[in-house]
């Protein structure tokens, strides 16, 4: 019987794994970069913070006036840009009109 619960319990392990292979290997999935190229405005609910895309660059702004800018390339599912001289990245994920960018979420105007 104890042999039993152990191979039940077994392949109810690799089960979990493969579930857990299969949800994360998908193009959406994991959290990392899909949807598409942002292009445009997008703004938090309420205005009080955009990113705006235009060509290879990104413009960070606070309400009306621009903060940071940098030029950006999307690479391996995510947005590779310079935040204050430093090389960096982020996971973004875009759906249409929603773009959630480093787990901001904004939407294009």
């Amino acid at each position: 019987m104890k042999n039993l619960f152990k191979v039940i319990g077994i392949i109810a392990l690799v089960a979990i794994m493969g579930f857990a292979v299969v949800a994360c290997s998908g193009k959406n999935g994991g959290g990392s970069g899909s949807g598409g190229i942002p292009n445009g405005t997008y703004s938090t609910e309420g205005g009080e913070m955009s990113l705006v895309f235009k060509g290879n660059t990104i413009t960070w702004m606070a309400g009306t006036q621009a903060f940071a800018e940098s030029t950006y390339e999307i690479k391996d599912g995510k947005i590779y840009y310079k935040d204050e001289g430093r090389d960096t990245w982020t996971d973004y994920k875009l759906e249409g009109k929603n773009l959630t960018f480093d787990g901001t979420s904004l939407t294009r105007k």
